[in-house]
């Protein structure tokens, strides 16, 4: 664990990081404001600066090195702003309301929520494209969260109401074209989506059916894949809340959970080995390159922009091959049929008639 430091205030927090590790986030400064930072090995941490107002964020950046966030002006007006690999601030413009960006991909697009009353009623979906500018989904949906976008332009979240009233569901949408909804989770309780990958990989947070005493979780991290649905990833048995925040497109996953005792943990999940303990903190994000950036209060008990690099441990499953556990799909389930996963086309057309 390496920390990335601050902009001369107490607190920073890492929320991205791209494959050739360059690291974005918030910082705040000497003076009490939070500005947008960018990191880099070589040159440590930069402030991004503002559009002339007291501060900025950065939440996401991209392998070209474009980086997503908010600036405010001089007149308190929230911009959504770009900035350029050489750390030059683009003005996107001030949509009409309070935006909350979330994720860039690799084309520049930008998705996240968007509050048309400033933060007041329950948002809605948002992107910005160089081509299209800024826009909203045209779904009527009680959104949650946006959880992120792939290069596809699939976006993933959580929204109200899956199953009831009072329960959550995961929506996916293909290339932003039809609003899919993917169910309450593994025991179709509730369920939302934080992440997904180019491959179409998506995880997230599943809360159990507490009328089904037999799940031995109440809240835990999932992984979604269009070939086996739902699987709960592979924890002991004194992990009762977790959640998955990102994964890369090998499939890395990583997140945290807290034990009945009430520490909390980060965590490093792979196929090949299960879920490794990485120390306390909140994993924000996984590179191609395994290399984490996230927060801890390791450094002094104050919350520092964190980088892990390496995730060797040892396993939190207790023997086993560490591999994801295969729960229940009902046969109905296109996506649990193996030849949907080998044909791209009727794949695409299962996603339509979800």
């Amino acid at each position: 664990m390496y920390d990335l430091g601050t902009l001369g205030g107490a607190e920073s927090y890492a929320w991205d990081i791209n494959d050739v590790g360059v690291v974005v986030g918030t910082s705040e400064t000497s003076d009490g404001w939070q500005h947008a930072f960018r990191w880099t090995k070589e040159g440590g941490m930069e402030d991004l600066g503002t559009l002339g107002g007291a501060n900025s964020a950065a939440v996401g950046i991209n392998k070209r090195g474009f980086i997503a966030g908010t600036s405010l002006d001089a007149a308190h007006l929230t911009h959504l702003v770009m900035w350029d690999p050489n750390g030059g601030i683009i003005d996107l413009g001030v949509p009409p309301g309070e935006v909350r960006p979330f994720d860039i991909n690799d084309h520049n697009h930008i998705v996240g929520e968007y509050f048309p009353d400033g933060y007041v009623y329950e948002p809605s979906i948002f992107y910005w494209t160089p081509k299209l500018g800024f826009g909203r989904y045209p779904w009527v949906v009680d959104l949650i969260t946006v959880g992120g976008m792939n290069n596809q332009g699939d976006v993933v979240g959580g929204f109200c109401c899956g199953k009831a009233e009072w329960l959550s569901g995961i929506f996916f949408l293909p290339r932003g074209q039809e609003f899919v909804d993917l169910g309450g989770g593994l025991t179709n309780y509730s369920a939302a989506a934080t992440a997904i990958n180019n491959r179409r990989v998506i995880v997230g947070w599943d809360e159990s059916n507490p009328d089904l005493p037999s799940v031995p979780y109440s809240i835990a991290p999932f992984r979604w894949t269009p070939k086996r649905g739902y699987e709960l990833l592979g924890a002991p048995d004194d992990i009762r809340y977790g959640s998955a925040y990102a994964l890369n497109d090998r499939g890395e996953i990583v997140g945290g959970t807290v034990r009945d005792d009430g520490s909390q943990t980060a965590f490093h999940w792979a196929e090949e080995v299960g879920m490794v303990d990485i120390g306390p903190g909140y994993p924000a994000a996984i590179n191609e390159r395994s290399q984490i950036v996230g927060v801890s209060s390791v450094f002094g008990g104050v919350r520092h922009a964190t980088l892990w690099i390496g995730t060797k441990g040892v396993p939190l499953i207790n023997g086993g091959s560490g591999a994801s556990q295969q729960l229940w799909i009902p046969p109905d389930d296109c996506f649990a049929n193996p030849m949907t996963a080998r044909s791209k086309s009727t794949l695409l057309r299962c996603i339509a008639t979800k």
